[in-house]
């Protein structure tokens, strides 16, 4: 196979500019933390993945599930570890329950208190703006994060 035609690593991804897109390490208000991968490392077969669970969620209870089951989908794919310094409840039989990553057990997220599930919400919102970006859309040319050049930069 000649070089040109061999597989190589993809080239990095030149997604917007978004501040803190590097997210790593997340401090949590228990006092835990968890680290999060880059959400730029994550494929369509990602994106298709958070999208379908949001869908039959949606079908099956509800818009309010569609949101719950799309943000722990990411959370899924996200989480790559973490130290949370609580117990989890028992599981409904009643068996001790350890710290499993979502990736293990996505239920394990129904154990994080509201304050540190929150926390890892806010901390997804770079994570949405890759996998999720918003459409161009002329009438905000003057958005810093917007997809679409200024009129006056466009140099037409």
């Amino acid at each position: 196979m000649s070089d040109e035609h061999a597989f190589h690593d993809p080239p990095a991804l030149d997604a917007p500019a978004v501040d803190t897109v590097d997210v790593d390490k997340v401090t949590l208000p228990s006092g835990g933390w968890a680290r999060l991968a880059d959400p730029r490392t994550l494929r369509t077969k990602h994106q298709k993945a958070i999208m379908r669970a949001g869908n039959a969620a949606r079908n099956d209870k509800g818009d309010l599930e569609y949101g719950w089951a799309t943000t722990e989908t990411l959370m899924k794919y996200l989480v790559t570890e973490w130290n949370l310094p609580y117990r989890a409840d028992p599981a409904d039989d009643g068996t001790a329950r350890d710290w499993v990553l979502p990736s293990q057990d996505m239920s394990i997220l129904d154990e994080l208190t509201p304050g540190d599930y929150r926390a890892l919400l806010d901390a997804l919102e770079p994570a949405r703006k890759v996998l999720f970006p918003k459409a161009a859309d002329p009438s905000d040319y003057e958005d810093p994060d917007s997809p679409t050049e200024p009129a006056s930069g466009s140099g037409r």
